[in-house]
C-alpha cells in the first residue's frame, strides 16, 4: 500500500486507473474490429487510399493505446509497491490534483514539462 495515500485513496486511484483500463481496453476493442476490414476490398483507388489512411491511424492509436496500458499498469504497480504520487524524475509529490487528472503520471508538472521542452 502507498505510504502517501491512506487505504481509502489508494482504493480510489486504483478504481479510476481500473476504469481507465477497462475503457481503454473497449476502445483497443473497437479498434481491432476495424482494422480487420482491408482497405483493398473494396473497388475505388480512392476509397481503397482512404481506408490504407485510415488504417494507419488506427494502428498508430492501437501504439499509443499500448503505451497508455503499460502507464496504467505501472501506476498499479506504484500503488502497491508505495510509489505511487512521487514524481520518478525530482522525488516530490505530485499534486493530487495532477493525479485526479492523470493518474497513470509518473512526474510532477515541473518534471513534465522540462521533459517535455528537451
Amino acid at each position: 500500500m502507498s505510504k502517501r495515500f491512506d487505504a481509502h485513496e489508494v482504493r480510489r486511484y486504483e478504481s479510476l486507473l481500473l476504469a481507465l483500463r477497462h475503457e481503454l481496453a473497449r476502445d483497443v476493442d473497437q479498434v481491432e474490429r476495424d482494422l480487420e476490414h482491408d482497405p483493398r476490398d473494396v473497388l475505388d483507388r480512392g476509397d481503397a487510399a482512404s481506408g490504407e489512411a485510415t488504417h494507419s491511424r488506427e494502428r498508430e492509436i492501437l501504439r499509443r493505446d499500448a503505451e497508455r496500458a503499460l502507464a496504467i499498469d505501472e501506476a498499479l504497480a506504484r500503488l502497491t509497491d508505495g510509489t505511487f504520487g512521487a514524481c520518478a524524475t525530482c522525488g516530490g509529490d505530485i499534486p493530487r490534483t495532477r493525479l485526479d487528472a492523470l493518474p497513470d503520471t509518473r512526474e510532477c508538472v515541473a518534471c513534465a514539462a522540462a521533459s517535455e521542452s528537451t
